[in-house]
């Protein structure tokens, strides 16, 4: 049922990942055999690879999802970013090494009481984008490394020094920059472009992916009373299509009703959500 949700957002590219290896002991690598790119310390590298199913599923267990496999995987100083897939969802992640632990990059603070600061995690553009992201150009990984994760510059240039000697970032480069140039003569051709005007279908579609995530993110950690709130916004800015979702949104409501009551702590309403996105069904 989540899919459906997810398919307002309009985030469906599936990567196709390739085991890595690592060569040598201490220093740094670099290791290209046309499928996959891994630079680092072989020790943070497996590091790394130790957290990236949980840090890709929010901590949710499922066993559909296999292990988190990056087909790119490029780790300096504290910071690292891996593309690649966990199993059923998409990886592309900006990691950051904080108290000896990998995790995910978020200019958000943590959770309060286990509740989400939703306002900051709407508008967190810390992320990196489906499909092969250039290094240069409208959205490429440097304006998101430095312009929107607040990377500091010297590892931000070293990444994408790295990134930059690999064959199959020349295309989406030169794309990239062909694209920077035109959109200083036409930002409206595309939305990544500084000063581009978003029509008010756009910008209907933009709400609708943010609540979807933010939907999303509730259900995850129990919070029912807020995912409910997320749910019925989609509906109401969609009241003109066809709401496929409704049987979800029912189970939000009826999962909300029940911790609000005290029938349901929220983890076992959050553990029935995760039935009913596998099943259809709540228990």
């Amino acid at each position: 049922m989540r899919a459906i949700f997810t398919a307002i957002a309009a985030f469906a590219i599936l990567a196709t990942p390739a085991l890595a290896s690592t060569r040598g002991a201490h220093a740094p690598t670099l290791t290209w055999d046309g499928q996959e790119i891994i630079y680092g310390v072989p020790a943070q590298i497996a590091a790394i690879r130790a957290v990236l199913t949980p840090i890709c599923t929010n901590g949710v267990k499922s066993p559909e999802i296999g292990p988190g496999i990056a087909f790119e995987l490029i780790q300096v100083s504290t910071y690292a970013i891996a593309e690649g897939s966990c199993g059923d969802p998409e990886l592309h992640l900006i990691l950051h090494r904080k108290g000896g632990t990998w995790q995910r990059l978020t200019l958000c603070s943590p959770p309060r009481n286990g509740i989400p600061h939703y306002g900051c995690w709407a508008n967190d553009r810390c992320s990196i984008g489906g499909g092969v992201t250039g290094d240069y150009g409208p959205g490429g990984i440097y304006d998101i490394l430095a312009n929107r994760c607040f990377i500091p510059i010297p590892i931000v240039n070293r990444i994408v020094a790295i990134r930059s000697k690999e064959p199959f970032l020349k295309q989406p480069d030169e794309v990239g920059m062909l694209e920077s140039r035109q959109c200083r003569y036409d930002p409206q051709r595309s939305m990544e472009c500084p000063g581009y005007i978003f029509s008010p279908a756009q910008k209907r579609h933009a709400a609708d992916a943010r609540d979807v995530s933010m939907l999303e993110l509730a259900a995850d950690v129990g919070d029912f009373t807020n995912a409910l709130v997320f749910a019925d916004a989609v509906i109401a800015r969609e009241r003109h299509v066809a709401h496929y979702w409704d049987s979800e949104v029912a189970a939000i409501r009826d999962l909300s009703q029940k911790v609000a009551s005290g029938k349901l702590t929220r983890a076992q309403a959050s553990a029935e959500y995760q039935q009913f996105v596998q099943t259809g069904k709540l228990p």
